[in-house]
């Protein structure tokens, strides 16, 4: 992409800064776990994009993540013609793209958030973003807990050969 073409050095910071030049980025995970996500949502939704991820039967379960109307899900669409023309849409009315962007109207509230303890700043989430918040608290608390670890081990587990793993 020409908005690409002078490169990009330390991958985070830079792609945090590369990704705020664009309404779009692709934050596709690497991995088809129903916790499983990773800096790649978290930079696209820092960065003031909007994220286009791949959902497919609940893996990952960014409803759990997300707030409903926040990401575009490649798996919505019949086509990948369909999710162009509407990606389109979407980016040439201002009204439209600002509706995917509705939650962060709170973001002033994220000074007074670094200090509250968690159980507040899950309050405070289900205060503001409404519906969806059991899903999201519950994935917010049990992060350390989520399929991602389970995944990696039945991974490992079905890659390595049986004589490995006992020895």
């Amino acid at each position: 992409c020409l908005n690409n073409r002078q490169g990009y050095g330390a991958r985070m910071v830079d792609n945090f800064a590369a990704y705020k030049n664009y309404k779009f980025v692709i934050a596709i995970e690497n991995s088809n776990c129903q916790d499983y996500v990773s800096e790649k949502l978290i930079l696209a939704v820092s960065s003031g994009s909007i994220p286009i991820v791949a959902g497919f039967n609940g893996r990952p379960d960014y409803r759990r993540y997300m707030p409903e109307h926040s990401y575009i899900n490649v798996f919505d669409y019949s086509s990948i013609k369909e999710l162009a023309n509407d990606l389109k849409r979407i980016g040439s009315n201002k009204t439209l793209y600002e509706s995917y962007l509705w939650y962060k109207k709170h973001d002033n509230d994220i000074s007074k958030l670094r200090e509250m303890p968690l159980n507040e700043k899950l309050k405070h989430l289900a205060d503001t973003i409404g519906s969806n918040t059991t899903m999201m608290i519950d994935g917010i608390a049990a992060k350390e807990k989520s399929e991602n670890k389970v995944c990696k081990l039945i991974r490992f587990v079905r890659q390595t050969p049986w004589q490995e793993i006992s020895a």
